[in-house]
């Protein structure tokens, strides 16, 4: 429903001024959850009074997605998620990690569908290609 609604250019129709305060409480409450958990080391960047444009809970969503698949791909190393003032405005979260990557093959089948989601890896749909840029952990907002 979300990659619907972002292709129809209506994913941020409940966009509100959110302060990082409430963003940095979504997301610890998104990860708190999160086998692995202590392995996540968080750089708040940005000043916490900051307010941004955005869909606070949807943002937390997104990034637990990118903490998730990074502690499970990652082996046992450390994920980093800094969130800093965006060049030109905004907010930018970045999500870190020290694993593999993903396969080239996997990249340019996604790069030559365009929009469509790619085949399975590994057996799994790669739901994660589909919504969030293969070359690039990063989210911007506002």
């Amino acid at each position: 429903m979300l990659l619907a609604r972002a292709r129809a250019g209506h994913l941020l129709l409940g966009a509100t001024q959110v302060p990082l305060t409430e963003l940095h409480e979504a997301i610890d409450d998104a990860l708190r959850v999160l086998p692995g958990r202590e392995r996540v080391e968080f750089q708040w960047l940005a000043d916490l009074d900051q307010r941004f444009t955005g869909d606070g809970l949807l943002l937390a969503l997104a990034v637990r997605n990118l903490v998730e698949n990074a502690l499970v791909h990652a082996a046992a190393g450390p994920v980093t998620v800094r969130v800093e003032p965006a060049t030109g405005g905004g907010l930018c979260v970045t999500v870190q990690d020290v694993g593999p990557g993903i396969p080239a093959a996997v990249v340019e089948e996604f790069q030559r569908s365009g929009s469509q989601m790619p085949a399975k890896h590994n057996g799994r749909p790669g739901l994660g290609l589909s919504i969030a840029r293969p070359w690039s952990r990063r989210i911007r907002v506002g």
